[in-house]
């Protein structure tokens, strides 16, 4: 049905009178529903879930946990901190941080690098030492030839 309607004009045989019933009349484009709409309906069951502040907090402690570590691990093998069993006040404070620096290294670490060494790696460097040794051989033969 059309409620309001201004600048319509009708061209037939209907009085400018009856024009309002007219609009308000229905032809034969007019549906009426059988029943009552329904109001859509939404689904939001595919709504991703919120992740708990629990874990976020869980990552950001081990994170920092793992990057202090490596820090310590650093200093300590780079001589920065030093291990010193009779410091007393802030240095020993420093040489405790060197003890776990290095315990974070033997622990940790260096089980870590042993693992993503290659083999072709670890052969040349078996190769280089035994042709050392073969050359040390020969330097010290070629004194004792050279003594005698």
């Amino acid at each position: 049905m059309i409620n309001a309607v201004s600048n319509v004009s009708f061209r037939g045989t209907e009085q400018a009178s009856d024009w309002q019933q007219l609009i308000e009349s229905e032809g034969q484009y007019t549906q009426k529903p059988t029943q009552p709409a329904k109001p859509d309906q939404v689904d939001l069951s595919n709504k991703p879930e919120k992740k708990g502040k629990a874990g976020k907090a869980i990552g950001w402690t081990l994170g920092t946990i793992i990057v202090a570590g490596l820090a310590l691990f650093g200093l300590s093998r780079g001589n920065i901190l030093k291990i010193n069993k009779e410091a007393k006040g802030l240095a020993k404070v420093g040489s405790w941080l060197a003890e776990a620096g290095e315990w974070i290294g033997t622990k940790m670490i260096d089980p870590l690098r042993n693992l993503f060494k290659s083999k072709a790696a670890k052969e040349t460097v078996e190769k280089v030492a035994k042709g050392a040794e073969k050359a040390a051989d020969a330097a010290v033969e070629t004194a004792e030839k050279a003594a005698s």
